[in-house]
């Protein structure tokens, strides 16, 4: 008996908990501000363009922004928080 009390429970506790983590998670979502910047020019092959790539993303970053990803059309997708 004791068992099948237990066992009844959990499925209720896990609702119950994916509940609180939602409401709490729709609450305190962030916002973001977003940022495309073409990098074409620094889409050469070799040491001189990974290190101009590299400055361009480390200014961005001094700023507060995130690389999110740079697509296959040389652009550098960046977000950060309000």
């Amino acid at each position: 008996m004791n068992y099948m009390k237990i066992h009844c429970l959990r499925p209720i506790a896990a609702v119950a908990l994916a509940i609180v983590l939602s409401t709490s998670s729709a609450q305190a979502a962030p916002k973001f501000d977003y940022m495309v910047v073409s990098v074409q020019r620094t889409l050469k092959s070799g040491v001189e363009a990974a290190i101009e790539l590299a400055d361009l993303l480390n200014e961005h970053g001094a700023q507060g922004w995130e690389l999110i990803q740079i697509d296959g059309q040389g652009r550098a997708i960046f977000k950060r928080a309000r």
